[in-house]
């Protein structure tokens, strides 16, 4: 849950952070078991991000405790907070690539960001 936030990330307001922290590889090879999920929850809930978007289908899988989910907003909420599933952006994942669900994404932020 550590490491440095890089700058484009923070120029765009999108913090960046890593549920299978000290581990490498593709989303079958990581150990979701071993997820900070808590310390998730727990930054989610002080920091208070607008959304959260998932980088893959997996890794939201072991946060919310769900055998499955789809791409696209979750019911979950934390507090006020959206939870977003986005397809895996790993080369690996290339089968299951659709660039409309992270454009999805993008035309909320811009609502948002209209709306202020």
């Amino acid at each position: 849950m550590t490491g440095e936030i890089p700058s484009q990330s923070v120029a765009f307001g999108i913090g960046l952070t890593d549920l299978a922290n000290g581990q490498a590889g593709t989303e079958n090879e990581l150990g979701f078991d071993r997820a900070d999920a808590l310390t998730l929850r727990a930054t989610i809930v002080l920091c208070q991000p607008q959304d959260v978007c998932f980088n893959g289908k997996r890794g939201a899988r072991a946060f919310l405790r769900l055998p499955q989910v789809e791409y696209g907003v979750q019911r979950e909420r934390i507090g006020r907070r959206v939870l977003f599933v986005g397809p895996s952006t790993s080369r690996a994942a290339n089968a299951s690539w659709d660039v409309s669900v992270w454009h999805d994404l993008a035309a909320r932020v811009r609502r948002r960001q209209r709306g202020r």
